[in-house]
């Protein structure tokens, strides 16, 4: 009897001990699912982040793009009105230039 109570003891500390490890396989599995799940999610925010990032230099470089245009506008603006200034000045410069003693020459316009 005595021997029948310890085999029924032992029996079940045996499938206690094969019920726990099965629970830690499935608990293993499930971590390294997470882990594997963790590790997507950072590798897509790391992706998102830099897109962010590229997204702000794209629009640093268009508000750059827009400035260029404006400056080109402004230069080609000056450069109209220092060709009228210097275009001005040469109306005023008289035709006949004297050359020491060797008389008038006719300047080209």
């Amino acid at each position: 009897m005595k021997r029948q109570v310890f085999l029924v003891a032992i029996a079940i500390m045996l499938l206690a001990c094969f019920v726990i490890f099965k629970y830690a396989l499935i608990l293993n599995n499930q971590n390294n699912t997470l882990i594997r799940n963790i590790d997507d999610l950072q590798k897509q925010v790391s992706f998102l982040t830099e897109k962010i990032e590229s997204d702000k230099w794209s629009d640093k470089l268009n508000v750059l793009i827009e400035e260029n245009k404006l400056l080109k506008v402004q230069i080609e603006k000056l450069s109209q009105q220092l060709t009228g200034f210097v275009s001005k000045k040469e109306e005023n410069k008289p035709l006949l230039k004297q050359r020491g003693n060797k008389g008038y020459i006719i300047r080209k316009r």
